[in-house]
């Protein structure tokens, strides 16, 4: 045979090339999945971090730069700029400092002024439906309103700035997640994230491993963010700010997502008045509530002793230097929700029980229930329920106003606070709320 055909490939060589072909294809595609299986660990690995960080503010091209060094271990990352966070927070300091109030010519703060406390967040169209109801309140003028802010927004200045009917001051939440965005009390790198379960959580080590709720979770900053504003505002009102450090006449607690009536003020000086010789162990009074009203012709003068509710309440210095002296129990307590905290405070260390006088027709009116926290519903929009409430004080007016008040019920039974609702294990959180009743924040 020549040479030629010598290197002619026969079929036992082909056969051998065809085995070792596939052999070849069976350890790409092994290696193929092997890194598929890796990049889903960590996708896995960093989703629930990327959602909480989103929600705190981080920008996306900051969160993936922060994986990508974390994942890949890289010795030099890019340092963050964080000159505007700073500017920021020394502009927050500013403004808290100055302590300006707006509007203030010829004002005088006396025991007759209502100071009016409403917490905002970030919903500028809310907060401007609630000052336009504030507007049309009789005795505005003479009151005081303090906007306490967790987020600096030019938009939402300008919406407070527009307010030119009465005293107004700005504070703002020192330690807000927007000016700490990437440490506590935001979301730091090596938090736990919210659901990764307790046994996955000591094993990466992460913060606050060994302190889950008592449902199994971890911290989440924008939640408990409304607890501690709560209760900074609160302290800050009664004992740092200098307009109101000797007051004591009555707070009144708003929300930026509530409409109030017309009567609001007067209502409230009704029934301060009515609790003298009326109800003397009343010590807080209650503009709203979440009862259906069956009629304001029937039920506009009608106040009961009963249920605590969170909407549009007031109470005085003397009931505040009841409640610092439970901010052990109120900061300690395993829930997110300043409201049940309270509650549960009030049962658990109150020398005087708590005692609610409530209106039965409400002058306070919920209108973000489509948005808030705690509901986020699709059948619903901020515009009906704002409508809705306009619709009702304008059909109802004529029965606003009442020149005497009288008292339906007496029921001195308070819903027993058993558990929390969670959310406020973290001993950084639990230490925070602490330092605000015992240290000067100013």
């Amino acid at each position: 045979m020549s040479n030629c055909y010598k290197y002619l490939p026969t079929n036992r060589s082909r056969r051998s090339g065809f085995y070792l072909k596939k052999r070849q294809t069976k350890r790409y595609l092994f290696m193929l999945l092997l890194f598929v299986s890796l990049m889903f660990m960590i996708l896995y690995e960093f989703y629930f971090t990327i959602a909480e960080r989103a929600k705190n503010g981080e920008s996306e091209a900051g969160i993936f730069e922060s994986i990508l060094c974390q994942v890949f271990m890289l010795t030099v990352c890019p340092k963050k700029d964080n000159s505007s966070v700073i500017q920021l927070r020394n502009k927050v300091e500013d403004i808290n400092k100055a302590q300006t109030i707006r509007n203030s010519d010829r004002f005088e703060i006396t025991e007759e002024t209502i100071v009016f406390v409403i917490q905002v967040h970030k919903r500028s169209a809310h907060l401007r439906g609630l000052i336009e109801s504030l507007h049309s309140v009789v005795g505005i003028n003479s009151s005081l309103l303090i906007f306490s802010h967790d987020y600096f927004d030019e938009e939402i200045n300008e919406v407070v700035n527009s307010v030119d009917f009465a005293p107004v001051m700005q504070i703002f939440l020192p330690f807000s997640i927007q000016l700490y965005p990437a440490e506590f009390p935001g979301f730091s790198p090596n938090d736990c994230p919210w659901d990764v379960g307790v046994q996955k959580a000591k094993q990466l080590d992460c913060q606050g491993a060994q302190t889950p709720d008592h449902y199994g979770h971890y911290r989440q900053g924008e939640v408990t963010q409304i607890k501690h504003h709560w209760w900074w505002k609160i302290n800050r009102v009664f004992d740092h700010l200098k307009v109101t450090k000797n007051f004591d006449g009555y707070v009144l607690f708003l929300e930026e997502d509530y409409y109030v009536a017309p009567d609001i003020l007067h209502t409230l000086h009704l029934m301060i008045d009515f609790s003298v010789d009326n109800c003397t162990e009343c010590n807080s009074f209650h503009l709203g509530t979440f009862t259906k009203t069956l009629s304001y012709e029937e039920e506009a003068n009608k106040v009961d002793i009963g249920q605590w509710n969170n909407l549009g309440f007031s109470f005085n210095r003397t009931f505040w230097n009841v409640l610092r002296e439970c901010a052990s129990v109120f900061c300690t307590f395993d829930d997110y929700n300043w409201d049940w905290s309270y509650q549960y405070a009030a049962q658990q260390c109150f020398f005087q029980k708590l005692t609610p006088l409530v209106v039965r027709a409400s002058r306070v009116f919920h209108v973000g229930d489509c948005d808030g926290m705690h509901n986020q519903r699709d059948d619903c929009n901020f515009e009906t329920s704002l409508q809705s409430a306009k619709d009702l004080v304008e059909s109802e007016k004529r029965y606003f106003f009442p020149e005497s008040l009288i008292i339906l019920g007496r029921n001195y039974h308070q819903a027993r606070v058993q558990k929390g609702w969670g959310g406020w294990s973290d001993p950084r959180d639990i230490q925070l709320c602490l330092d605000i009743t015992s240290l000067d924040t100013s």
